[in-house]
């Protein structure tokens, strides 16, 4: 299915979800499913829990997400976030160092990062 196609299958209506995009029909958000994906969850479990979706409903929650990240860079605050974590709390500033993980070896700071990255997965609905 061509990508134009698949997105006509997520709406963003201020009257739902206050306005959060879902797929076409439901109340599910984009955001939901990628919740599920992002815990392990399949194709097949998520449908079989949704029997109103189908695999190209899925293949279009990533798409958008996709979609959505093309034209974005790091945002400052994410950028800040990151220097907190990977340097000490004295280098951390608006301005990243420029040789990364000079006070911290790449194996811990990768370390850290997958912990605020599972630390933030926390935000999604729990669905084991």
């Amino acid at each position: 299915m061509k990508a134009k196609k698949l997105l006509e299958r997520i709406t963003l209506d201020p009257n739902v979800m206050t306005g959060k995009p879902v797929i076409r029909g439901t109340r599910l958000t984009v955001q939901y499913i990628l919740g599920w994906l992002a815990h392990g969850a399949s194709v097949k479990d998520i449908l079989d829990e949704y029997k109103g979706l189908n695999e190209d409903d899925i293949k279009a929650c990533l798409l958008f997400a996709t979609e959505s990240l093309e034209n974005t860079t790091s945002p400052a605050a994410f950028q800040n976030h990151w220097s907190r974590v990977c340097w000490p709390a004295s280098e951390a500033s608006t301005n990243l160092p420029t040789a990364p993980f000079t006070r911290t070896s790449e194996k811990s700071c990768l370390l850290q990062r997958k912990s605020v990255i599972s630390d933030s997965l926390g935000d999604f609905h729990d669905i084991s």
